[in-house]
């Protein structure tokens, strides 16, 4: 599964993908736990609020569709699907 990063995620990584080799069907909540698993638990850090909620603002896609209108971090995904972060943002 090829993940791209963006926004703030970008830069604090120095790198703009990953990607992570998976067997069977996974959520996007177990995929953000393999990748919390690889960078000491940042990626929860910096999408979910302290009830494990996505923070509002996060943009998380699966095959260019926004989980929000799927079955949100329950969605499932396959080894050859690709996954898009963005992290909640702010500015003026």
């Amino acid at each position: 599964m090829h993940i791209k990063f963006f926004s703030l995620i970008k830069l604090d990584l120095k790198k703009s993908n990953e990607t992570i080799r998976i067997d069977n069907k996974k959520t996007v909540k177990e995929i953000i736990r393999i990748l919390d698993s690889r960078y000491d638990g940042y990626f929860s850090e910096k999408l979910y609020d302290d009830d494990n909620n996505m923070l509002t603002g996060t943009i998380i896609m699966v095959n260019g569709e926004n989980i929000h209108h799927l079955n949100g971090l329950n969605t499932e995904v396959e080894d050859n699907d690709g996954m898009v972060l963005f992290p909640p943002s702010a500015g003026g």
